[in-house]
């Protein structure tokens, strides 16, 4: 009985270590994903500084506002959790 007692709690053990290791990629991806987005951004902010210093006309013609973009957040990821629904014993089989 203590055998499988421990194969259960080894099994579940396993399933949490996986489901850690798949929340902390989709976290590294989400981190990557918004890290980009603040480098966009921060490029965006520069461009009309630079129209501002510059008096070249071409810069102005080509110029498109990108704010758009960014209206809305990255997807977000959902996150599940282990369920653990305990099984009717008898107190006999414990005892033994």
């Amino acid at each position: 009985m203590q055998r499988e007692i421990d194969t259960v709690i080894k099994k579940i053990q396993s399933g949490i270590y996986d489901m850690d290791s798949k929340h902390l990629t989709m976290i590294d991806k989400q981190e990557k994903a918004v890290n980009q987005i603040i480098t966009d951004i921060e490029q965006i902010i520069l461009d009309p500084k630079k129209l501002l210093s510059s008096s070249d006309f071409n810069l102005y013609a080509d110029y498109k506002r990108r704010d758009k973009e960014f209206r809305s957040l990255p997807a977000q990821f959902q996150v599940t959790f282990p369920t653990f629904i305990p099984q009717e014993m008898n107190k006999e089989q414990i005892h033994q």
